[in-house]
């Protein structure tokens, strides 16, 4: 906008000195040879005009400088913003039916309280790969993750009252990786309750965890918050090895990682993707959204069933 307000101003400045069709030089006079009874008023006219100019210049500047943290879709704010509206979360009677309150999300998992959350695959197509492989995206943690500090994992979140599977999704991705897409771009696949007892830290996991995946939006940066130190794009045969090799913060999340990769391989491949995985090597694992949802069980290791 600045500069269109510039070169419409420099137009008007170049033929300020045009009066009734008679060219007049920058004295005033015809062809700069008039007298001096006209020398002040294109002088005047052009101070005139570079003054609205300045204005205008310095609005636009003012609203860009107060309206960008509120439009950039990699504003530096948007983790401490969100962050303040998730310091509890909604918790569930053991059916996952009926909400009985709200706690704080160390409280949860101190207790092993019933909640929500969502875990996301973020894919893309492998750049200079003609066979159709794809890649998945995982988030390096960070101390203020508590738990799998420093391992690789898919992006997640805890539910917010009222959040549907879309909604925890999306708030996901903006929220860990800054990324912002629309919800028919998500497709929520399956759901899977996830138990598990962090032994190292005390943390015990009791959630019904929506899984979801999206194409990464590459005409997009990637924006990290407070709980993710970096990110890096895996191919699922990569991964799987990492799953095998138990890897992954610990043996039931590396069966948890690797029953979601072997779900979501399964799903691209029906889309003509390739992942290059060999499901029958992993007799051991089954896909995550093959299993039927139960309601909670004794068991403590992780599960999706």
């Amino acid at each position: 906008l600045g500069i269109l307000f510039f070169a419409f101003l420099s137009f008007f400045e170049m033929d300020a000195v045009v009066v009734d069709g008679v060219g007049r030089g920058v004295d005033g006079g015809v062809d700069g040879n008039g007298s001096n009874r006209n020398k002040k008023k294109p002088q005047s006219r052009r101070l005139s005009q570079r003054r609205i100019c300045y204005i205008l210049i310095g609005l636009i500047a003012v609203y860009t400088i107060f309206r960008l943290p509120f439009t950039s879709f990699n504003s530096s704010d948007h983790s401490t913003r969100t962050r303040e509206i998730e310091e509890v979360v909604p918790i569930f009677d053991e059916s996952f039916q009926k909400q009985v309150g709200e706690v704080s999300i160390d409280e949860v998992h101190k207790r092993g309280l019933p909640h929500f959350g969502a875990i996301v695959v973020v894919y893309r197509k492998q750049s200079g790969n003609p066979n159709g492989v794809v890649e998945f995206l995982l988030g390096k943690r960070t101390k203020k993750s508590k738990v799998c500090v420093g391992d690789w994992l898919f992006v997640g979140e805890h539910g917010l009252e009222g959040e549907k599977a879309t909604d925890m999704a999306l708030r996901a991705l903006r929220e860990e990786l800054g990324l912002f897409v629309s919800g028919d771009k998500i497709e929520h696949m399956c759901d899977a309750h996830v138990q598990h007892f962090y032994e190292e830290v005390g943390h015990s996991e009791n959630q019904y965890t929506h899984i979801a995946i999206v194409e990464f939006p590459s005409y997009q940066d990637i924006d990290l918050n407070d709980e993710t130190e970096a990110v890096k794009w895996i191919t699922p045969s990569a991964l799987m090895e990492e799953v095998d090799n138990g890897e992954i913060c610990n043996y039931a999340l590396s069966k948890l990682v690797g029953e979601i990769t072997l779900s979501v391989c399964k799903r691209l491949t029906s889309e003509g993707l390739n992942c290059n995985v060999d499901a029958s090597v992993y007799h051991k694992l089954t896909p995550i959204c093959d299993m039927e949802v139960a309601l909670p069980s004794s068991n403590t290791d992780a599960q999706a069933e």
